[in-house]
């Protein structure tokens, strides 16, 4: 007697942890390994095991291959021990009532014969055999099945943390020399009473304002998100003047489709940091979004210097990092970001999302 693990898991936890059924290859191995085992006894004890036993042990196999197939779904069902506890008594059963059922005799004859073992029929022996290798069969994959699944959900619970994170530092990428920049700028033209510092302090107002739901929210509403960006890009044109021209353009049906918080403000600050800012003369920066067969296509063109020609630090920056690894937390390989230079000049950054009712 060998112990079935003693954790039950959840319905929950099942359907993460094994959200499909036994790949084919398995399935074909164990009715291989099952046949070929009864094939083999078939052959060697045709002539020594009466008919009964035969159809005893056909009940049995299929009782064995519900037992497998419950214990690979859920190690600690009710059915698969059931069948695992049984497996002792049947076999004492095998050994005592199938001699009495084929052979004849009384319970007590039948305990006297067994005293010499060279007496004793053979269709016991193959029963018991039989049960034996079956109750090995059932431990084995209730114990395997039972660590594999434990230690698959602490792998994804280790990697939701780890993506969790992401999304937060992702989500929490307010730089702070932007923010100490604008604050400097703020307080030069209010000492010296440049009528810019009014507007500056009201877009900064709306800029953090909009990006207060970045912080505690897994997925934001795209018009959510768009406000964020606007009054990012209102702050930057008041520091950079006209050396920054912006362009929002969005189908207003699209608004509330969900992605992950803090994703567009990210690109977008990529484009004015290296395409932008970097250029005397500025440049442009616009967001359009709409629909494509059945995606939500976001594009974030600016008309910079573009990406550099090799591959470089651009397609490894941490922010597309942690955006790339928040999109597959989020939408699976449904979603997509790619960048690419632009034959007319600058960078784009294309985003397709897949669209949710």
């Amino acid at each position: 007697m060998m112990m079935l693990p003693r954790r039950r898991f959840t319905a929950a936890e099942l359907a993460r942890a094994v959200p499909h059924g036994p790949s084919p290859s398995i399935v074909g191995a164990v009715l291989f390994n099952v046949i070929f085992v009864m094939a083999m006894y078939a052959v060697a004890f045709h002539a020594m095991v009466p008919a009964p036993i035969w159809f005893v042990m056909g009940f049995y196999l299929l009782g064995l291959l519900a037992g497998l197939w419950a214990l690979w779904h859920d190690p600690g069902c009710r059915a698969g021990r059931w069948a695992y506890y049984v497996m002792p008594m049947a076999t004492a059963s095998g050994f005592l009532l199938v001699p009495m059922l084929t052979y004849g005799g009384s319970f007590g004859q039948v305990l006297h014969t067994a005293q010499n073992l060279s007496t004793v029929p053979a269709g016991p022996g193959v029963l018991g055999a039989l049960f034996g290798m079956g109750m090995v069969g059932l431990w084995f994959t209730a114990m395997h099945r039972s660590q594999h699944i434990a230690l698959r959900l602490a792998e994804l619970d280790e990697r939701e943390r780890a993506l969790e994170m992401a999304r937060q530092l992702g989500s929490a990428q307010i730089q702070p020399h932007f923010l100490f920049n604008t604050l400097a700028s703020l307080q030069h033209w209010v000492a010296s009473g440049d009528p810019r510092a009014a507007p500056l302090l009201d877009s900064l107002t709306g800029y953090l304002r909009a990006t207060l739901p970045l912080f505690d929210r897994p997925l934001l509403r795209l018009d959510q998100e768009l406000e964020a960006v606007r009054r990012y890009l209102e702050v930057m044109q008041a520091r950079l003047g006209e050396r920054l021209r912006f362009e929002i353009r969005a189908e207003p049906a699209l608004g509330a489709t969900p992605l992950p918080p803090g994703l567009l403000l990210t690109l977008v600050e990529n484009a004015v940091e290296h395409g932008i800012s970097p250029q005397l003369a500025g440049g442009s920066v616009q967001l359009s979004a709409w629909r494509e067969a059945g995606q939500l296509c976001i594009a974030i063109d600016d008309d910079g210097p573009g990406l550099p020609l090799l591959p470089g630090p651009a397609e490894g920056h941490v922010g597309l990092v942690n955006s790339r690894a928040r999109l597959a937390q989020a939408f699976g390989t449904k979603a997509e970001l790619s960048l690419a230079n632009r034959p007319e000049g600058g960078c784009r950054a294309l985003l397709r999302l897949p669209l949710s009712a």
